[in-house]
């Protein structure tokens, strides 16, 4: 077998074509990154009524539930009223960052508004993570051994 023809020196050479961009950007299509933000908008806004950090965002007054019964005085703020700053959540990706965004305007002079509300909290990025690693792995697989 001559030098550099080796199965070995093949794989060699298409490590060499693997791009971590290309890799990192394969990751987040758009199933994934509906799903990331699903795990914001469902799990912790939604069911935990938390930002981020863990922190309710607020609490529902007497006067709102004099407006609103369905919200609870003392209750914690889930901000989906009409549903629409839920769907205006996204996930923008660039070549070595992520970023988690929504239409927000409406909250931003509000005294309990924090950039907190649209990112992940801890056990969430570990599911991130999880599913990097996974699509990582599964292009890494793809270039060295050329499957599909």
């Amino acid at each position: 077998m001559a030098i550099g023809k080796s199965k070995l020196h093949e794989m060699l050479d298409r490590a060499r074509q693997l791009d971590d961009a290309v890799a990192w950007l394969k990751t987040f299509t758009p199933q994934t990154r509906k799903e990331l933000a699903d795990l914001i908008r469902n799990g912790q806004l939604a069911r935990k009524k938390e930002d981020a950090t863990g922190d309710h965002i607020g609490f529902y007054s007497p006067v709102t539930e004099q407006i609103d019964p369905s919200k609870e005085a003392g209750t914690p703020y889930t901000l989906k009223d009409t549903g629409e700053f839920y769907q205006s959540i996204y996930v923008q990706v660039f070549q070595k960052s992520i970023r988690f965004d929504a239409d927000d305007e409406k909250m931003r002079g509000q005294s309990w508004y924090t950039e907190q509300i649209v990112a992940l909290s801890d056990e969430n990025f570990k599911k991130l993570i999880q599913k990097v690693k996974k699509a990582y792995i599964k292009e890494a697989r793809r270039v060295l051994f050329r499957t599909r």
